[in-house]
C-alpha cells in the first residue's frame, strides 16, 4: 500500500465518513433527547439533504459505470442519517408550534 493510496482512500474517506457519522448520531440523539427543534434550521437541513441527494446520485452513477462502491456506501450513510435528522426536525417543529399555541 502506497502512502498516496493511504492518504487518498483511508484517511480522507474512512475518517471523514466516521466523523460525519459521529456528528449525525450526536445531533440525532440530542434532538430525540430534548424533543425540540428550537434553534435548528429546517431550511439548512433541507438544503444539506438536497446537496447530499445530488452527491448520492453521482455516487450511484459512478458505481453503475465503474463498479466502485465506496463512495456509494459513504453517501448512503450521509443521506440516510441527514434525512433522519430532517424528519425529526419537522416532527418536533410541529410539536413545538402545537405547545406554543396551547400555552
Amino acid at each position: 500500500m502506497t502512502m498516496e493510496y493511504f492518504f487518498l482512500n483511508i484517511i480522507s474517506s474512512v475518517f471523514g465518513t466516521a466523523f460525519l457519522i459521529i456528528f449525525y448520531i450526536i445531533q440525532i440523539a440530542k434532538t430525540i433527547r430534548t424533543k425540540t427543534a428550537k434553534g435548528i434550521s429546517w431550511v439548512g437541513w433541507s438544503m444539506l439533504n438536497l446537496a447530499l441527494a445530488c452527491m448520492f446520485a453521482n455516487s450511484l452513477a459512478i458505481y453503475l459505470k465503474f463498479g466502485t462502491y465506496g463512495y456509494l456506501v459513504t453517501e448512503s450513510f450521509n443521506v440516510g442519517l441527514a434525512l433522519i435528522e430532517l424528519f425529526l426536525i419537522i416532527k418536533y417543529m410541529k410539536q413545538d408550534k402545537r405547545l406554543e399555541s396551547q400555552g
